[in-house]
């Protein structure tokens, strides 16, 4: 997540969406909230095979499919911008996104 995380900061202000000091201070407020706790990762290989599972039968990228596995896993709701990554989990049998 922290990783997509400065991607998309990096992708803001490289199209000058945003200043390089405001990326670099979101990305530190981010790795703060992991480091304190308020934000709490997953770990990667107790969902990996979900999430693969997910991409094969979903013909989609496993990053975003992941997401999906966590949530799918714990009975959680995703919150997504992405329309299709949207449209994919509501695909799922077993995974509720939950009404706008």
């Amino acid at each position: 997540m922290l990783a997509e995380a400065a991607s998309a900061l990096r992708r803001k202000v490289a199209a000058g969406e945003l200043r390089a000091e405001l990326a670099i201070q979101a990305l530190a407020t981010l790795v703060d909230a992991v480091a304190d706790g308020t934000i709490v990762l997953a770990q990667d290989e107790a969902f990996v095979a979900s999430a693969l599972t997910l991409a094969l039968a979903l013909g989609h990228k496993l990053p975003d499919c992941l997401y999906l596995a966590v949530a799918e896993r714990d009975g959680l709701s995703l919150a997504t911008a992405d329309a299709r990554l949207e449209r994919l989990a509501r695909s799922v049998p077993t995974y509720a996104v939950p009404s706008a």
